[in-house]
């Protein structure tokens, strides 16, 4: 379900709120607080000292007024049930049931080794609606901004896991990526049309781990991974939500070799965000 532009109160309480530029914003603010810095250098009108002070001024004026003006900045509230999402002016604004699909990317930016913040990006199938939804932000991992991206992550993921679990109860199947299913034993890899897919079982697993940028699953007794999957891919948080919580039940019991769909558990404080891609 969408909401008008004003009415967000089926959404339930908010959560809070993220306020941004976007890159495209701030890199030309940032030729623009640059212009007088070499106008005034070229023509000797300041010292160097006035020169950087003002340029930085103009700089700091430009960061705030492009996070108030609506028409250079991105907002997205967060509500217990819904997302309103307002980039440059275009609002949406959604129930957290009604996605199909959510793309997330997370790129952390250095200075120096030194850790400066991270930009973020996400993109949303909504049902009914052809186009897709994108917004681009950022935060730091030591403020509240970084809790709230996480909450609204698993919020959408919560939704989005919901409707995966109903198609494998329907289908029997679920596409993580192409060539890759996850099945109510455990994952098929289809290598081609006239190949017999293969299959991981859940009970063959020993374990899995977040690492380089990708998902690494282990068979038991093997050193290196049997499968990878890139940690940015589409739906790759709900899928791996729904694939942990069903790999774990199983491993769970030992003499388990499948799981029946009805007891796992969707709504709970276990699934992580963990669609980050790190950069140097």
């Amino acid at each position: 379900m969408t909401a008008t532009k004003k009415d967000c109160s089926q959404y339930g309480q908010l959560l809070g709120e993220l306020r941004s530029a976007p890159q495209n914003v701030q890199k030309v603010i940032c030729a623009i607080a640059c212009v007088p810095f070499v106008f005034m250098w070229m023509s000797g009108m300041l010292g160097s000292v006035a020169m950087v002070a003002c340029t930085v001024g103009s700089l700091l004026i430009g960061h705030f007024v492009s996070r108030r003006l609506p028409m250079l900045c991105s907002t997205a509230q967060v509500y217990e049930s819904g997302l309103k999402l307002n980039v440059r002016g275009k609002e949406s604004a959604f129930d957290y049931d009604s996605l199909t699909c959510i793309s997330s990317k997370h790129t952390h930016h250095f200075m120096r080794q030194n850790y400066i913040g991270t930009i973020f990006e996400w993109q949303f199938d909504i049902d009914g609606k052809f186009k897709p939804v994108s917004y681009q932000g950022e935060f730091h991992m030591e403020k509240d901004t970084a809790r709230l991206v996480s909450l609204a992550e698993q919020k959408v993921s919560e939704g989005i896991e919901k409707r995966l679990l109903a198609q494998l109860k329907k289908d029997g199947e679920l596409e993580w990526r192409p060539g890759v299913l996850m099945t109510h034993n455990g994952l098929k890899l289809v290598d081609g049309p006239n190949i017999k897919p293969r299959e991981i079982l859940f009970v063959e697993i020993e374990q899995w781990e977040i690492k380089d940028n990708e998902l690494k699953v282990f068979r038991t007794g093997e050193a290196l991974p049997c499968l990878c999957i890139s940690n940015d891919s589409r739906n790759f948080i709900p899928m791996y939500g729904l694939f942990e919580k069903i790999a774990t039940r199983i491993r769970s019991d030992e003499n388990a070799k499948t799981v029946r769909l009805q007891s796992v558990p969707i709504l709970d404080d276990t699934l992580p965000s963990i669609a980050v891609v790190e950069t140097a």
